[in-house]
């Protein structure tokens, strides 16, 4: 039979006559409408654990992750103590002040509903009503005006391989904990489910973890649905990919991967510069929805010495400790609400951003753009380079505006341009990070204005569109950039990318690869440079 395609955006036919029915129409138009919603801050992909008690408005955090224990509400079967539950709903408001968000978590049962007595065993099944009970209770109470807590994480650490946090075994927590509470937290309009912090370990609890949501993946259980936010704790970006991926393949559209622990096991300085820009890029590259990606730095005050990772905390006795600066800096940096992917450069050592690693302990780059500025985060590993040289397209950079070396505590200093003002190059090794096998600093770099790629005689200033007929796509590049153009399914995963290179300006026409898809409705992305674009396509065969 004859192929064809339609474009339609929102339902209306643009090319051709459109077959959709309403409520496919809607479908789709919601459908766009994720994919196409903005990201969020640095401050706000930013938490820490334990804080509520201190003052965090003298570091850039977000989110706080403590709730109130089941223990302390409910230590009596049946009698709740409202004065805990007073006390919390204070403590929210006090972060909500400082213009921090609570994550609140239910948890660390009560000895009366165990089956040993203790406050972190499995639940006998009699009491799943109490335990749910309880988190009605708390998901009441802390989700109301003016608290308007939305984000519940179910225990932590809920798993018998974690040591320490969980006596019971996966199935029971999934069963008697996770989806009775999950249940009830979805009763209160917007508010989400997180899961319990998944154990602080690596290598095979990953997949572990992602079998175990496909155990529970279909009716009555639907695993994969009722839980909004997949939680970690300590894994690696690689790792989150790995979950991400997993996720989308389950149906999920665009998969929340939060970490509300992370942090250093030796307390080492360099960690948190070396391992946040690795992590905050690969959030960025796939940001779809509202807090989708978030990191809670363990903890927010520690001590300099004594109990476990002695100094590891944001904060300890003495004031904010190099994690804090770390942080600070970083925030500095990238804080706004534009923040997207910068690859309009190369690098004299060949760096390219990676997911690779535990520590953010190899060599990779990141850039950014935040506003009118580039941000490009670089980290060397060993090798016997003393400098890296960034090299631009003409007209790229304003130099008119002085770039900037950045350390990971935030000290600069003035670089000067070369090659025609398309080149920056920098030292490697500053007094912050010398004693580290891996070399993390920023490069700050103050743009031109972007030009927006548009097509020629094009009454509606589109970047792109289609030919019903010859079944092609049509751009014009007026700079150099990095283009891609990708189809999704409904589920957002990726059925085929047929462009991924830098190209360079001029006028482009690439033929739709029909043949390769079968019939359905895709959401079509094209990317060049900073210009992102998504259309729906129903392919017809």
């Amino acid at each position: 039979m004859k192929q064809s395609i339609v474009r339609t955006k929102f339902g209306r036919c643009l090319l051709g006559k459109c077959r959709l029915s309403i409520m496919l129409t809607i479908a789709l138009a919601q459908i766009f409408l994720i994919r196409a919603a903005g990201m969020t801050d640095f401050r706000n992909f930013s938490g820490t654990v334990q804080g509520w008690d201190a003052d965090t408005s003298i570091l850039p955090v977000g989110w706080d992750w403590d709730g109130p224990e089941w223990k302390e509400i409910e230590p009596v079967r049946g009698q709740f103590n409202h004065a805990i539950i007073a006390d919390w709903q204070n403590k929210v408001l006090n972060l909500k002040n400082g213009g921090v968000n609570q994550l609140a978590c239910l948890g660390y049962s009560v000895s009366w509903a165990t089956k040993d007595g203790g406050d972190k065993s499995a639940i006998k099944p009699e009491c799943v009503p109490d335990w749910q009970a309880y988190v009605d209770t708390v998901v009441a109470n802390l989700s109301k005006p003016p608290y308007n807590v939305r984000y519940f994480q179910i225990w932590n650490e809920a798993s018998n391989i974690s040591g320490g946090f969980f006596t019971g075994t996966i199935d029971e927590y999934m069963l008697n904990l996770h989806l009775p509470a999950a249940a009830v937290i979805h009763k209160y309009p917007g508010c989400k489910v997180v899961w319990g912090g998944w154990p602080n370990a690596y290598g095979t609890y990953v997949t572990d973890y992602v079998a175990l949501l496909n155990k529970y993946a279909a009716e009555p259980y639907n695993a994969w649905k009722v839980t909004d936010v997949l939680d970690f704790h300590y894994f690696a970006t690689n790792e989150l990919d790995y979950v991400y991926k997993a996720a989308k393949a389950a149906g999920v559209v665009s998969p929340c991967v939060w970490q509300t622990e992370i942090g250093p096991l030796d307390a080492s300085a360099y960690f948190l510069p070396d391992l946040y820009p690795r992590i905050f890029y690969w959030s960025v590259s796939n940001w779809a929805v509202p807090d989708q990606f978030k990191m809670f730095w363990f903890p927010w005050n520690h001590p300099s010495s004594g109990g476990y990772w002695p100094g590891s905390g944001l904060t300890d006795e003495n004031g904010i400790t190099v994690h804090g600066r770390s942080l600070k800096a970083l925030n500095a940096l990238l804080k706004g609400s534009s923040v997207k992917i910068f690859t309009d450069f190369t690098n004299s050592l060949s760096l390219k951003p990676t997911l690779t690693g535990t520590n953010g302990d190899e060599s990779a780059i990141e850039g950014f753009t935040v506003d009118s500025n580039a941000v490009i985060a670089v980290h060397v590993a060993g090798g016997s380079a003393t400098a890296i040289t960034l090299t631009f397209p003409s007209g790229t950079v304003n130099a008119s505006k002085t770039a900037k070396r950045v350390d990971v505590y935030g000290n600069q200093v003035n670089l000067s341009y070369g090659g025609g003002n398309t080149t920056l190059t920098a030292t490697i090794a500053d007094a912050s990070n010398s004693s580290f096998s891996v070399k993390t600093f920023y490069v700050l770099v103050p743009l031109t204005a972007r030009t927006t790629p548009v097509l020629p005689a094009d009454p509606e200033n589109k970047a792109f569109r289609f030919n019903a007929t010859a079944n092609a796509v049509y751009y014009t590049l007026p700079k150099s950039c990095f283009v891609s153009v990708k189809y999704y399914d409904l589920s957002g995963r990726t059925v085929f990318s047929f462009v991924n290179n830098y190209q360079q300006p001029g006028h482009y026409t690439l033929k739709m690869p029909v043949a390769s898809l079968v019939r359905n409705i895709y959401i079509q992305e094209f990317k060049a440079g900073d210009f992102v674009k998504k259309e729906q396509v129903a392919v017809m065969k």
